[in-house]
């Protein structure tokens, strides 16, 4: 007869704040840290000023990236149209204004793809060289080999 087993916790998750390092890069970015930063934070102390102030804008920055879009959704929509624009292409000569539509559209999927690149940048670890003496004799190969 099967047993199954469950097990869980009610003991809250943290949630973690990331900041991304396109954050800076994106249209509205200074605006929200220059809002936050120059609020007025009446604190005895200073330290107890400043951390209110990250604090606060932490809060800011949460908010703020809500609001914006998805990269997974944007860059699948640029090239959506960057594929209808290439087969109109194939039917018949594009248009001026539909050739500069279709080079502003591959600019801006250039900018996203960029923004998609430090985001993985940033996330990228190297695990399997992190475990020590698992893969030794690879390396010690390797390492012989050259």
């Amino acid at each position: 007869m099967p047993c199954k087993i469950q097990i869980s916790t009610s003991i809250p998750k943290a949630n973690i704040f990331r900041f991304e390092n396109f954050w800076p890069l994106l249209p509205g970015f200074q605006e929200v840290v220059q809002h936050v930063w120059e609020t007025t934070a009446t604190k005895r102390d200073i330290s107890l000023t400043l951390t209110a102030k990250f604090k606060h804008l932490r809060q800011a920055l949460k908010h703020w990236t809500r609001a914006t879009s998805n990269l997974k959704v944007l860059i699948s929509n640029c090239n959506m149209v960057i594929f209808f624009m290439d087969w109109l292409e194939e039917l018949r000569p594009l248009f001026s204004a539909e050739f500069l539509f279709r080079d502003i559209i591959k600019r801006h999927l250039q900018r996203l793809l960029l923004f998609q690149q430090l985001y993985w940048k940033k996330r990228y670890t190297v695990r399997w060289t992190k475990f020590g003496d698992e893969n030794t004799k690879f390396f010690q190969a390797m390492a012989t080999e050259r």
